[in-house]
């Protein structure tokens, strides 16, 4: 028997595989810049971009890379006159930002010494509690991309692990065959109940409140997800209304004084996924079809729902010769944000539209333009025709993307720590601004 479980429990893990990796492979071929993977993953990276704004406004920015140094210079005109230009420089050390036309004063952040900058800052201005934790939120997110990739590759070894653990005591088990829309036409799909016990799934959030509390680095990529999904302004904010560890934690007790199972029920066609269903507890739910097309997930829909409402989220698809179209619409809390794309893979040409609609308000962004692959593996071009705001323009231009860097020089001038400077320093270098300014309208 445990050879029958540990074959369909196999046909389950390929048939969820197969819809990712058909799908990535499809995607792959039609957006074909597979030639680009080393120049956009590599240690040097450039990006120019000119761009006009409104009426006269131009902005110009060459973006640099390589490896922990980066660079960035912008330039914003009017008319042909330059109004105003910036220099920013960081390295693993210090952040530099000059801005010559208007001061000699080159302000840096240390970001060795950055936490206890901080404290004294905030001491200084008195600020309150939520711009101080918006400040220490930035604080934390630059540690974390230093350490990222290291500690998250821990915590997700540790995580893995774990989920491994309880894949091996998942008990399948086979259900009715259902006929279900696949590839345009109704197919008969068969079934399998995947059911995980309260104690398992109890195990392994104890794994996951373990690693949140002890990997920082992974700690801060959680709470920063529930930040952005939630609406808060900082993590002083989010850890004032709930602590993840603490709702994790007894969401586990709660699963292991209930002993409440899950169970997801699998449907199959050729070895590819096309449909899970799920019921949790608390009345949670999720439902995901998957109806194929040129490739898998050409044609999706997800549904879940959370005791209280009901979201959708909905893929749908086409592939004509070298045209290229995809649909994305999510109904969220009686909102509505609808996203289109059409790529021609021969041309270039290029146009997506995002519609976001929430009662009677709503906005609509339009961009038309191409893309060019100017020197192939080395150089890509994107050029903006027109980028539109419900109707009315406002920028157009081209960004180009190589993998030749220059030297990435720092800005000249005087050096002063931004996070040392008192309301005395900083209405100095404001009375040097303005006189800058005034000869410059002369």
């Amino acid at each position: 028997m445990a050879g029958l479980f540990g074959s369909k429990k196999k046909i389950l893990i390929n048939a969820v595989a197969n819809v990712f990796n058909q799908s990535a492979k499809a995607l792959e071929e039609v957006w074909d810049f597979g030639e680009y993977r080393e120049m956009f993953a590599g240690e040097q990276l450039s990006m120019e971009a000119d761009f006009s704004v409104g009426n006269g406004v131009q902005i110009g920015m060459d973006v640099s890379r390589n490896g922990d140094v980066s660079g960035v210079l912008m330039d914003v005109g009017y008319y042909g006159s330059s109004l105003f230009q910036a220099d920013i420089y960081t390295d693993k050390e210090e952040i530099l930002i000059g801005a010559p036309a208007l001061t000699d004063t080159v302000f840096y952040v240390d970001r060795t010494n950055l936490e206890e900058d901080m404290e004294w800052f905030i001491e200084e201005y008195e600020l309150d509690d939520e711009i101080a934790g918006i400040l220490k939120s930035y604080n934390e997110g630059s540690r974390m991309d230093s350490e990222f990739y290291e500690e998250m590759g821990k915590a997700t070894g540790k995580l893995t692990g774990a989920f491994m653990e309880m894949y091996d005591e998942m008990k399948v088990e086979k259900a009715e065959s259902k006929n279900l829309m696949v590839d345009g036409e109704g197919r008969s799909c068969k079934g399998y109940t995947l059911t995980i016990s309260g104690e398992q799934i109890q195990r392994l959030l104890d794994v996951l409140v373990e690693t949140y509390e002890s990997n920082e680095v992974f700690r801060l990529y959680v709470d920063n997800l529930f930040i952005a999904g939630f609406g808060y302004t900082s993590r002083a904010e989010l850890l004032e209304y709930f602590d993840p560890a603490v709702l994790l934690s007894d969401l586990a007790d709660d699963i292991g004084e209930n002993r409440e199972e899950v169970v997801i029920t699998f449907h199959v066609y050729r070895n590819n996924l096309a449909r899970l269903a799920a019921e949790f507890w608390d009345g949670i739910s999720v439902e995901w079809n998957i109806y194929g097309g040129n490739f898998p997930l050409e044609n999706t829909k997800l549904t879940i729902t959370d005791g209280y409402e009901t979201n959708e989220y909905i893929r749908t698809g086409s592939q004509e010769g070298d045209l290229y179209k995809a649909e994305y619409q999510m109904d969220y809390d009686g909102g509505e944000i609808e996203f289109c794309l059409e790529y021609d893979r021969e041309k270039g040409d290029l146009e997506y539209g995002i519609n976001v609609g929430y009662g009677l308000y709503t906005l609509d962004y339009l961009m038309q333009g191409e893309i060019e692959k100017t020197v192939p593996g080395s150089e890509l071009t994107l050029r903006i025709d027109t980028f539109e705001m419900n109707g009315t323009e406002f920028l157009a231009g081209d960004i180009t993307f190589s993998d030749e860097v220059g030297e990435i020089a720092k800005p000249e001038g005087e050096k002063r720590n931004i996070m040392r400077m008192t309301q005395g320093d900083w209405y100095g270098i404001l009375m040097e601004i303005a006189g800058n300014l005034y000869s410059f309208g002369q």
